[in-house]
Formats: C-alpha cells, structure tokens, sequence
C-alpha cells in the first residue's frame, strides 16, 4: 500500500520540477539566441521595448484576474458567480489586447494586421472569397476548383472562404468601418488606407483598395477576438475535468501559450476556442462526467455534433477531432466499467455518442444534396495537393518531419506548458477512476497526436496545426492545481512567472 508523501518530499518533487522547466526554457531560449543576429538594428530594439511596454501590464493584470479566481475555487461554489463570469470577460479582453500588442509593436502598426489578413500567402482565403462571387455558387462541386487555388486554399475546405466572405460583406455594409480603420492606422503617422493600399498593391502585386484594407484589418481583429473568447470554455472545460482550481490553471496556460500571439489574426486562432467548447459540451453528454437525465446529455451530445459540423467545414484537419471525441466517450466508458465504482451500463454512453457521430453525416448529406459540397472529395483533393506539396514542391521529407513536428510544437506551446502538462499525467494516473473523463482525455490526446504524426499528413507547421488541440492539453496541465499534499502555489507561482518569461522572449524573436 502506497505512504503518503510528506510536504517535504512533495516540496522537493516540486523543486525538481520547477528546476526542469527553468533547465528546459533557458535551453530554448539559448537556441533561439544563437539563431538571432549579434548586430540588431535599432529598429529591431524599438519593437522589442514597445512589445515589453504594452505586455507587461498585460500580464500583470491577468495575473491578478488569475489569482482572484484561484481564491474562488476554495471552497468551490455550486455553480459559476457573478465574479466569476467578470474575471472570465475581464481575462478574455485582456488576452485579445495581447493578441494585438503582439501586432501593433511592429513597425507597421494596426497596418501589419491588414498586410497580414491581404496577403495571398499568409492567408489567402480573403483574397479568393473577394474574387468570388455567390458564396453558395463557390460550394458546388468545390473540389475540381481547389487546384486554381493559391496557398492555404488549395489544400483547405470552403470554410475559411466562407467565413471571410461573410466577413468582408459584413465589414463592408457597416458605415463605421472605414472610420474606425482609419483612427487606429493614423496610430503610425503617415499610414492612411489609400497609401496602404497603393503600398500593398506594389508588394502583394495584387489590386487592393482602401475600402480592402479597411475590411482586412477588421476581419484580423475579429478572429483575435473570437480566439481570445476561448479562454472562457478552456476554463469550464479544465472545471469540468478537475474543478475550480484545474480550471484557473488551464485559463492561464492558454492565455499564455505564445502560438496564440504568433498566429495572431490568422484563422487558425479561431480553432483553440471551437476545439475548448466542443469538448465541454462533449464532456457534459457523458454520463461518467454528471447526473442529469438522458433528454439533457441529449442536448449536449446535439451542440457538440452542430458545433463539430462547423468546426470541419472550416478546418478538414479538425476531422480529427472527431475522433478525438469519439474516442473519450469509449475510452471513458471502458474506464468506468473497469473501476467498478459505479453502476453505469455501456449504452448510456452509445447513445450520446451515436447522436454525435451521426448530426455531422447528417449535416454533410445534407450539403452535398442541397449545394453540391462533397466532403469526402474535397478531403481527397486536399490531401492529394497537400502531399504532392510535401513530395515534390516544399521538399518535407517523412521522417525529417517525424521527430521535427515535435520540436517545432513544443516549442511554440514552451517548456512551462509541457512540464505542467506532464505533472498532470501523473496527478490524474492514481485518480483514474475518480476522474475518468480526465484518465481518457490524457489516454486519447497522446494516441491522437503520435497518430497524426506518424501518419505524416502534417510535415511543417504543428506550431499552428496542433494549436486546436492546445485547450486539452491546457485542461490536462490543470491539475497541477489539484494536488492532493501541499497546496502548490510556490509552484505554480514560479511556473506562470517561467511562461510568461518565455512568452515574452520568444514573441520578441519573431518579432520583424
């Protein structure tokens, strides 16, 4: 039988931790100093000071939030406060304000953003829903049009399209727009939309307005923001695995996830939010999570299945969070059975799970009947173009990418966020049939990650590609805050501190 561990041995097992995270971040850090130029220019310095000045209070003020919702969690209330809700808000604005320093410090301004949201290689799915006309049109037969494509929208669903098609429509009927551009540009002195846009047309060699670059630059804002309102599920979802306190902590680890200021107003921001409230509704479907009656794990099997059909009609990748969801409720199931502790008979956890696998085939049927938009062919054209790139253009060999996948992800997700994530491993391990929900979420996000790599459909830029599956990961490191011996908040004080170096030095290498 297992001895409970004394403070002194848990503070020491901290120590060690803590010393690992530091060894690890200042090895990172050391690599990234050695590929960054002795000689900076002054202008290179000027965006790290203005990077510093505008995230330091940043951060300091979502510590604060941070420690007041700790102090929420003992003991924990039946359900979320009043409080809670304004420190979730109050920490979602303050991450979309982060998401924009990291922008504005550069030397473009509010401008960069705009660049960001026109330019066809960064993301071009602006460009081609502005040269398309009927958006239901675009949806027929869409994948014989993907190769005429450039970029992100040749080996990508109609989603993103779609979604910056209504984008811009919607930008552009509002009489604001333009004005409200044109304050934030004049931040920089000399940039004005119709300068911008001559500027942007020279470099991008494409025709852009300055009603284009107006649009742009509130379409970037906007998926800032949407990415920034999914700090709010990752939080209940981390409560849901491991309460208040696991939820507190895995707020914290996405706030300061540095690929959330790296992609900042690329879509792919948008996927961390819809993954977190996926999961959360997927979680509160199962029986081994609450008590509620069948009608009402209906409902939430229903959301997470509409909400699964919008995330893969933006993302094909996210077909794999599908699975992901899929395989919890079996893996879930399986460990329920095993513990012996409960008496919940397997088809309490089919029936949700076959209401969530069939609302997307549904969904898609529909489509395909409706408009034309075949799933299945457009994923076979996307990955034909996506691994004749892989092949022949881009020159990313499979087992080059096998183990280069890893260090890339890790390191823009950094060592503090991995550490904690490993520490949760083992604090949820002895717990498993207390927690079964979290025992299968550690079981099937590592099987979901070693089989996406090895499959080697995704070479090159895991540090944007696996960002969706970022909340889980941040709902696993959670339960640092749980556990059981010693209070760990030393620890977790000295963890975020590490973070939030981490964010800080690294956002500053990138900067340009």
């Amino acid at each position: 039988m297992n001895q409970p561990r004394s403070p002194r041995d848990v503070k020491r097992q901290h120590s060690k931790l803590l010393a690992a995270t530091a060894v690890a971040s200042a090895a990172v850090l050391a690599l990234l100093a050695r590929t960054t130029p002795l000689t900076e220019t002054a202008g290179r310095g000027l965006l790290a000071a203005s990077w510093l000045a505008l995230s330091l209070p940043l951060l300091a003020a979502a510590a604060w939030v941070l420690r007041g919702l700790w102090r929420e969690a003992e003991p924990p209330p039946a359900g979320p406060t009043s409080s809670t809700w304004r420190g979730l808000a109050t920490l979602a604005c303050l991450a979309f304000a982060l998401y924009i320093a990291s922008s504005v410090s550069n030397r473009l301004g509010f401008a960069y953003l705009a660049r960001l949201t026109l330019s066809p290689n960064a993301n071009s799915y602006f460009q081609t829903a502005g040269a398309t006309g009927s958006l239901w049109e675009l949806l027929r037969h869409y994948e014989t049009k993907m190769p005429a494509f450039v970029s992100h929208t040749q080996t990508q669903g109609a989603g993103p399209v779609v979604l910056y098609g209504l984008l811009r429509r919607c930008f552009a009927a509002l009489p604001t727009t333009a004005p409200a551009a044109e304050a934030l540009f004049a931040l920089r002195p000399g940039l004005t939309p119709d300068a911008l846009a001559e500027r942007f047309s020279k470099s991008l060699r494409y025709s852009i307005s300055a009603d284009d670059v107006s649009v742009a630059l509130l379409c970037s804002m906007s998926v800032a923001f949407l990415g920034a309102l999914g700090l709010i599920p990752a939080y209940f979802l981390g409560a849901a695995l491991g309460g208040r306190r696991a939820g507190t902590v895995a707020a914290g680890f996405y706030y300061l996830t540095p690929g959330m200021t790296l992609y900042t107003g690329f879509v792919d921001q948008v996927y961390p939010a819809l993954t977190a409230l996926i999961l959360l509704c997927w979680l509160r479907a199962l029986p081994a999570q609450q008590s509620s009656d069948g009608w009402a794990r209906g409902g939430w099997a229903l959301c997470a299945g509409l909400l699964l059909v919008v995330a893969i009609f933006l993302s094909l990748g996210l077909l794999v969070f599908w699975m992901l969801v899929v395989l919890v409720a079996v893996t879930a199931a399986f460990l329920v059975d095993r513990s012996g502790q409960r008496r919940l008979g397997l088809a309490q956890f089919w029936q949700p799970l076959a209401l969530v696998i069939a609302v997307p085939l549904i969904a898609f049927a529909i489509l395909r009947v409706s408009v034309g938009y075949d799933l299945l062919a457009v994923y076979r054209t996307s990955d034909a173009l996506r691994m004749y790139g892989y092949e022949v253009l881009w020159g990313r060999p499979y087992w080059y990418y096998a183990w280069a996948n890893w260090v890339e992800a890790g390191m823009v997700l950094g060592p503090p966020l991995l550490l904690a994530l490993v520490w949760g491993m083992c604090v949820i391990a002895p717990r498993w049939r207390e927690s079964p929900c979290a025992a299968a979420a550690v079981i099937v996000l590592l099987v979901v990650l070693v089989a996406m790599d090895v499959s080697g459909k995704i070479r090159g830029e895991t540090s944007r590609m696996w960002l969706s599956l970022m909340p889980v990961g941040a709902a696993i490191a959670g339960f640092v805050g749980c556990a059981d011996e010693l209070p760990p908040h030393r620890a977790l004080g000295a963890l975020a501190v590490i973070a939030a170096l981490y964010l800080l030095l690294l956002r500053i290498h990138f900067l340009s």
